[in-house]
């Protein structure tokens, strides 16, 4: 059970749509007096993406450099200057990075952006968050919009397994002023057959 988080781990794809996770990450520090990680993810490139005439070494560290300053100046404009933060560029698969990554910082909540359009690979496969979710065994929040304030409401859905348990938890950790209301949806036995009969 997450008493609350001691490290949060904020990723960034360095685009706007990473602004709101880092802003929700860095409020989440604030509140609970964690450390905050951030990370980019360089995914693994093949020799076809160099620039004619490029070494592979000397092109990904000048890379590195420029994501990790991108990263920085993502940071300055959306954590604030009393939240102290680390920057990371990794290179990798996303969602495997990313919980490997968590692991090694030890964090205990991964904050990640929430895109809206999916391609066809997200639909066979699943997004970067949803397999973070699958496979990472750490909280996952996803943040669509830039958070105005502390939680106050949380809708939390339960199927009485031990992972939504663990949700809730994680939950009334992460919000322990919140208003907390609790949703289980559930199919009735034989409302196929009711529904046939005219029922």
């Amino acid at each position: 059970m997450m008493h609350h988080p001691g490290t949060i781990l904020a990723t960034s794809d360095l685009s706007e749509n990473s602004t709101p996770a880092l802003q929700r990450a860095a409020l989440l520090a604030r509140e609970h007096g964690a450390r905050l990680e951030l990370l980019h993810v360089l995914e693994n490139f093949s020799h076809e993406d160099l620039p004619e005439g490029s070494d592979s070494g000397t092109f990904l560290r000048e890379l590195t450099r420029d994501c990790e300053e991108a990263l920085r100046r993502q940071a300055e404009n959306s954590v604030g200057p009393d939240i102290p933060f680390d920057c990371r560029i990794e290179t990798g698969k996303d969602f495997v990075t990313i919980i490997r990554h968590a692991r090694e910082v030890a964090a205990n909540l991964i904050v990640l952006g929430a895109h809206g359009s999916h391609s066809v690979r997200d639909l066979f496969l699943g997004t970067t968050p949803e397999r973070v979710i699958r496979k990472g065994g750490i909280p996952v929040l996803t943040v669509r919009g830039s958070p105005r304030r502390s939680y106050e409401r949380v809708l939390a859905a339960i199927d009485f397994s031990e992972g939504s348990r663990q949700a809730l938890l994680t939950a009334l950790a992460l919000a322990p002023g919140a208003r907390l209301d609790l949703l289980h949806g559930y199919e009735l036995w034989g409302l196929g057959r009711l529904s046939m009969a005219g029922g």
